[in-house]
């Protein structure tokens, strides 16, 4: 045995081996513990995760679902309904109100704390009556749009991505329909 170890140690070649050997031992045995370690926070982060994903979800159910936001939409959807020609400045501040609720939870969504295709899923037929109405209101005489837009730009990409989403949710439907 001091044969073997006394020739691996004269000789560059084997030593180098040797400890590139052993070196790759060590590896994997640290691996396999923090392996071993690892597993059960690992269940526990994917379980977290899925809870955080929910509680962002649930938040921004809240915040679209309120009776506030709930009472702007109907105000200015029923505006839209009307004939009127001109931009109904009397409805500026509940716009300015929808888009910046949206642009919080469009922050949200950059920050990841809560999942855009779920908010779609849930809300993108109200995104899309909303961001009818203000494209309508848009072309209308005297519009103050482009001041709220330019506010809250965040609210109002994320209502037009969620028509635009909506939109091709659609197509893929009648396309599986076809």
């Amino acid at each position: 045995m001091s044969d073997i170890i006394q020739e691996t140690i004269s000789n560059p070649d084997t030593l180098w081996l040797s400890v590139e050997a052993l070196s790759t031992l060590v590896t994997a045995i640290i691996a396999v513990i923090g392996f071993y370690y690892l597993k059960p926070q690992l269940k526990r982060w994917r379980e977290e995760s899925a809870t955080h994903i929910v509680e962002g979800l649930q938040f921004a159910s809240e915040q679209i679902q309120a009776p506030d936001f709930q009472h702007w939409r109907s105000l200015i959807e029923s505006e839209w309904k009307g004939d009127s020609e001109n931009y109904p400045e009397y409805l500026t501040a509940e716009i300015v109100s929808i888009l910046a609720r949206l642009d919080w939870i469009a922050t949200l969504i950059d920050i990841r704390f809560i999942n855009r295709e779920l908010l779609f899923k849930n809300f993108s037929y109200q995104f899309s009556n909303i961001a009818s109405v203000l494209i309508n209101f848009q072309s209308k005489k005297g519009s103050r749009l482009e001041s709220s837009k330019a506010m809250y730009p965040k609210g109002y990409k994320l209502l037009m991505d969620g028509k635009d989403w909506r939109s091709e949710e659609i197509q893929k439907g009648f396309a599986r329909v076809d």
